[in-house]
């Protein structure tokens, strides 16, 4: 029979803890997931076919095609795809 500290099963307790989280979070990249390329394409052709329209409309055009517009940042994926009406 092994003896040990109570200290000891506390830190091995914490080891594991500690690892566990790390392995966890490994394949995690931080901040807001990418936008697909399907999307990237439609709003840059909708944003060339009609340069005046900007975001706002974009989304409500989106919105009609798709039914999750909240996870699309329109604003952002126009302005590095350089459509004229959201920049």
């Amino acid at each position: 029979m092994v003896l040990v500290k109570p200290a000891t099963v506390l830190k091995w307790h914490r080891q594991g803890f500690r690892r566990y989280w790390r392995w966890r979070s490994r394949l995690q990249r931080p901040g807001r997931p990418g936008v697909n390329r399907e999307i990237r394409e439609l709003i840059q052709q909708m944003g060339v076919a009609n340069p005046l329209w900007g975001a706002p409309r974009l989304r409500l055009l989106y919105a009609d095609a798709e039914s999750n517009t909240t996870d699309v940042p329109i604003v952002r994926v126009s302005r590095c795809l350089g459509v004229a009406g959201c920049a």
